[in-house]
């Protein structure tokens, strides 16, 4: 499974596994100590609530993404509304395959989630797994161990039951062939462009034409409504930073916290697993037995437990590394597997312990002894933590007082912006569509628009951004939705149906050419007619980036003709109409070596898997029960 999570994910399961997996450093806040209630979940999937505090963080984890990638290229305006349909999208499709694979029986076992954490680099000392470094990035998430513990069991699932689906797929020896001849084929192009811009120039667009199309398109023609806003916010961070701290109370949290600091005993093992089936028949379970002890015998005999290991061991996850599972602390593992491992002394190997996965042979590697932090040691952590907490009780208080005068003084934030010494924020004027900054997120958006706050000219109710970040807002500024007049967009339309009417006629004279192609009129006394030259794009294969896509496109859709060439006729992004001629087809009969091969099975079991695994949940998703709260998202 560790192989499938790292190797072989596709599409938005990669993301949303890898996601759950990767630990954000810049979330330490006030969220360690609480967490504000839930406002309703995003969706519903046959009963079960997508909550709008797991899509935020899902989308907020893949919006930072995305950002990153594209970086100034990054457009809100462009991505966050269909960002936020995938995010929703995979999440309930996740849902949808943990629900399916809870009913299959399928589960992850301790020992397998305990190999899964112990392979995250985030979680790693110097290579190995810290138990220290784990709780400590948990704590910076949010979240605790047994939170995050469910979520990853929950993506483990998933990933099983894609697998199931996407890696079953058979690609036989004629599908190698065939898409090998197509990607391999190549063709003999040439075309020639009839350029839109010939047929703009005597074109003439009436007044009549311009209100015509002004009265049949008048909703494309309309200002949005927008208003800017005024508004209080408060956030537990800005709070942090004036808590006064002594030595003598950070002192007295360290005696209080002091087992919490407690490094605890680490081990490290390697294991031998010989799997057996959850319903496997006594006779299965027995020939397991009897194979375990031959290789326990083995080991014994001195024969290398790494060896055997990567020969026998059915744990895809440490088999490849010699059986090595790493460094892990008590309550990680199977019980079973536990206490073996922590009988044993370093460098014995245990006799075979049965677990609900199979039989296992271990050996003891190494021992780290369980020690304390000394208070300069966490003196830092300990003061973070403080400080954390105090802002929390200081954000609770300032939130409740800033909720009450705001509703008791409704017609203005000044009362409670004197009384809580908060500066009177503001923004540009923006709509539906354009906010960005507070108003972007969906509560913060529906409080600007609800009637209250719109048409009443009312203070908002509190509004909780995040769990720790609060707002009230007020509208200042409201401009209503109104119809653009006509002087101010004819010459837009008027471009609009130059372009319209140009491309219209550059078809009509591109088809009429083609038609005369076909018919088998010379090439050359068209091209002449048109006052044209036939340009040659060679000998190309299909993958050819140094053409016009349009004109790729076409002639590798052109069907193959017993004698001569044949042509095609395509639009291309500029506008302009390609006239093109396939002249001769030349197919590549080379046999295929086995690396080409096993990289073109492996590509096309991919294309197929995610095929199927993309109608199996379209399929599922009729039958199943799904409501989507969209106010929330």
């Amino acid at each position: 499974m560790l192989e499938f999570i790292r190797n072989r994910a596709q599409g938005w399961l990669a993301w949303v596994i890898v996601a759950m997996l990767i630990v954000p450093f810049a979330l330490w806040g006030i969220n360690e100590y609480f967490t504000a209630g839930d406002v309703g979940g995003v969706a519903k999937v046959n009963g079960k609530e997508i909550s709008s505090g797991e899509f935020r963080q899902a989308y907020l984890q893949q919006r930072e993404r995305m950002q990153e990638s594209l970086g100034e290229a990054y457009d809100p305006a462009i991505f966050d509304s269909k960002l936020k349909d995938e995010v929703l999208t995979g999440l309930i499709d996740q849902e949808l395959l943990v629900q399916l694979g809870q009913e299959a029986g399928f589960r992850v076992g301790d020992q397998q989630l305990g190999s899964i954490i112990h392979s995250i680099d985030d979680f790693q000392r110097d290579g190995e797994f810290s138990k220290e470094v784990y709780e400590e990035k948990l704590r910076g998430q949010g979240q605790s161990p047994t939170a995050f513990e469910q979520r990853l069991r929950r993506a483990v699932i998933s990933s099983q039951l894609y697998a199931g689906l996407a890696e079953t797929t058979l690609v036989t020896r004629a599908d190698l062939e065939n898409v090998r001849s197509l990607m391999m084929q190549k063709r003999e192009v040439s075309y020639l462009l009839v350029p839109v811009a010939r047929f703009s120039k005597d074109l003439s667009i009436t007044q009549a034409d311009i209100e015509k199309y002004y009265s049949q398109n008048s909703a494309s023609f309309v200002t949005p409504e927008r208003v800017s806003i005024e508004y209080l916010e408060l956030d537990a961070g800005q709070f942090a930073k004036d808590v006064q701290v002594t030595e003598q109370v950070l002192q007295d949290l360290y005696e209080a916290q002091k087992a919490s600091f407690a490094v605890e005993e680490e081990r490290r093992a390697s294991h031998i697993l010989l799997e057996v089936a959850a319903d496997a028949s006594d006779k299965d379970v027995e020939a397991a037995r009897v194979k375990a002890e031959d290789i326990l015998k083995r080991v014994k005999n001195n024969e290398p437990f790494a060896a055997l290991a990567k020969q026998y061991s059915n744990d895809p996850g440490s088999a490849d590394n010699g059986g090595d599972l790493g460094f892990f602390a008590k309550n990680t593992m199977d019980p079973a597997f536990e206490q073996a491992v922590f009988a044993l002394n370093k460098g014995e190997t245990s006799s075979l312990v049965r677990t609900p996965y199979g039989f296992h042979i271990i050996r003891l590697d190494d021992i780290k002894s369980g020690t304390g932090r000394s208070f300069a040691q966490v003196r830092e952590e300990l003061e973070k933590r403080y400080r954390l907490k105090e802002a929390e009780r200081i954000y609770l208080d300032q939130r409740e007082r800033l909720a009450n005068l705001s509703f008791e003084n409704s017609g203005t934030l000044a009362v409670a912006a004197d009384e809580l010494k908060l500066p009177i924020k503001s923004t540009a004027l923006f709509s539906r569509q354009e906010a960005d900054g507070i108003t972007a997120d969906a509560k913060g958006l529906k409080a600007t628009f609800s009637d209250d706050v719109l048409q009443n000219s009312l203070n908002s109710e509190i509004i909780d951004v995040t769990e720790n970040h609060s707002v009230v807002l007020r509208v200042k500024e409201h401009i209503p939705s109104a119809q653009r007049p006509l002087q101010d967009v004819q010459e837009g339309i008027r471009a609009i149906l130059t372009r319209q009417a140009a491309s219209d006629k550059v078809r009509a004279a591109g088809s009429k050419a083609l038609e005369r192609l076909k018919s088998g009129e010379d090439t050359k006394i068209i091209a002449a007619e048109l006052g044209l030259s036939w340009s040659d794009l060679g000998l190309i294969r299909r993958d050819y980036r140094e053409g016009d896509k349009a004109v790729v496109d076409m002639a590798f859709r052109l069907p193959r003709v017993k004698e001569g060439a044949n042509y095609g006729g395509a639009e291309t992004a500029a506008g302009d109409y390609a006239l093109i001629r396939v002249s001769r087809i030349e197919d590549d009969t080379a046999p295929m070596g086995e690396a080409e091969k096993l990289a073109l099975s492996r590509t096309l079991n991919s294309i197929y898997g995610n095929t199927e695994y993309s109608a199996f949940i379209e399929k599922i998703k009729k039958q199943a029960d799904i409501s989507i709260n969209k106010d929330n998202l």
